[in-house]
């Protein structure tokens, strides 16, 4: 695979913040194509998005000098789901690029004691679903955002300040999930 330097071309140029994704083929522990991409549609990859999704494959992704600087002087935070979704999140709070490559630079081996993966088939998708709301993961969308809001608070725009204290209350009462699930962005 030329992951590598697919990466460091679509980045090298660019001065400011940014990130580099790609999509992966899914396959069996034996390395069969499953028949799919853990992407199959649009990637929003827009703070608002990544705030509540993540979305970023973490095996994938490069990233430039400076979110490596932004996350080491800013720290870790309390409470952040996953470190790839959190180099995305500095990245757009710092209105840096996110470049999302549709070609699959990799083989993402799927089995069942993935941390992160994607179910297939309807019934893998709906078993996944099911598992999210009755086994919720170990940190919540809303204690991230809480945690980022804290250690970013002087560099956040009041517009994503909002949207980040909307979804860190979005569990404390129904009202909140509501105005968090029928938001426009």
């Amino acid at each position: 695979s030329n992951k590598l330097q697919r990466g460091i071309n679509a980045i090298k140029e660019i001065k400011s913040e940014v990130l580099y994704f790609s999509n992966a083929k899914l396959v069996d522990d034996k390395l069969n194509y499953l028949g799919r991409f853990v992407y199959r549609r649009k990637i929003h990859c827009d703070f608002y998005s990544l705030v509540i999704s993540g979305g970023v494959l973490g095996c994938t992704v490069m990233f430039n000098r400076n979110i490596a600087d932004r996350m080491y002087e800013a720290g870790v935070p309390d409470k952040i789901t996953m470190h790839d979704c959190y180099a995305a999140l500095v990245c757009s709070i710092f209105d840096g690029e996110i470049i999302y490559d549709n070609e699959a630079t990799l083989d993402y081996r799927q089995h069942s004691n993935n941390v992160v993966g994607s179910q297939s088939g309807k019934v893998g998708a709906l078993k996944d679903r099911i598992r999210k709301i009755f086994k919720p993961a170990y940190v919540s969308i809303a204690e991230q955002a809480s945690s980022v809001l804290k250690i970013f608070e002087n560099e956040l725009s009041d517009e994503k300040k909002q949207w980040l204290m909307k979804v860190s209350e979005y569990r404390n009462s129904f009202a909140n999930a509501l105005k968090l699930a029928f938001s426009r962005k």
